[in-house]
């Protein structure tokens, strides 16, 4: 499929035809940017509603789509394709907003935007999804438990992983310390789920870092890191992050948290 390479302040098409004649009908272009050492394809698959690798030859990551709880079922946010929503928008010295915007497959009421913000000072993808609706839908919960997933992942080929809290209490120090925890090979065989905000996971040639912007004292989880076999990962909401019956329609769209997603060389 065509690409559509996006460098800041600037849009490139390039068409990768791989010697072949072009098709009487030229796919759409899948928008690709290249910021931060990092190039961020947006393929809008089932499996990677949109991935990001080092310009280097080092393995990439892809992310699947959200899934949001409305009208009593998940709706999965996986559009048809992605077009810049558009111009990049300068923020300040050396950042940069990008926004993408599609139609859902499973519903074209719905249309998810996928806002980047990016600088070439900072491997940091800092990114967030906005659900926008043309008619009227309401999330739903079957139980006490939010049932929102902003993204899943896999952690495989990265056998070094650990989880970082921002907010843990020590009465010693009567304070809120930071404290690093191992995440053990079999804390994802258990299913178990951890906080963070930061979840990080090395090689030790590169390494992957995932965060939430969401600040709440240890224990006690508005967000999750779900953790899967074969080294899977998902962000999952727990509480807080909607209300039972809450309205999305033309005038009232829902946005997420601010998320993080990172890849350098390294440990």
């Amino acid at each position: 499929m065509p690409l559509m390479v996006l460098r800041p302040l600037r849009v490139v098409p390039a068409l990768l035809l791989g010697g072949l004649a072009a098709p009487a009908r030229a796919a759409s272009p899948v928008p690709v940017i290249v910021a931060s050492g990092l190039r961020i394809e947006l393929g809008a698959k089932p499996e990677a509603l949109w991935s990001f690798a080092p310009t280097s030859t080092a393995p990439g990551h892809a992310f699947a789509p959200p899934i949001f709880p409305l009208d009593g079922r998940a709706v999965t946010a996986l559009p048809e394709r992605f077009e810049a929503a558009g111009d990049p928008v300068p923020l300040g010295p050396d950042l940069v907003e990008y926004r993408f915007r599609g139609t859902l497959r499973e519903d074209p009421s719905l249309a998810l935007e996928l806002r980047f913000r990016l600088s070439d000072l900072s491997p940091i993808v800092r990114f967030q999804y906005r659900l926008t609706a043309t008619k009227p839908h309401a999330f739903s919960r079957s139980g006490a438990v939010d049932e929102i997933e902003y993204l899943a992942t896999s952690l495989e080929g990265l056998p070094r992983a650990r989880e970082i809290r921002l907010s843990e209490f020590v009465e010693l120090l009567h304070s809120y310390t930071l404290s690093e925890r191992p995440v053990d090979p079999d804390d994802f065989e258990a299913g178990l789920g951890v906080m963070g905000p930061i979840l990080v996971a090395s090689d030790g040639r590169r390494t992957m870092l995932l965060a939430y912007e969401h600040g709440s004292q240890a224990p006690d989880a508005f967000l999750r890191f779900d953790l899967g076999r074969r080294r899977s990962v998902s962000l999952r909401g727990v509480k807080g992050n909607y209300w039972r019956g809450q309205v999305v329609d033309a005038d009232h769209p829902y946005e997420t948290v601010w998320l993080q997603a990172g890849l350098v060389a390294g440990d």
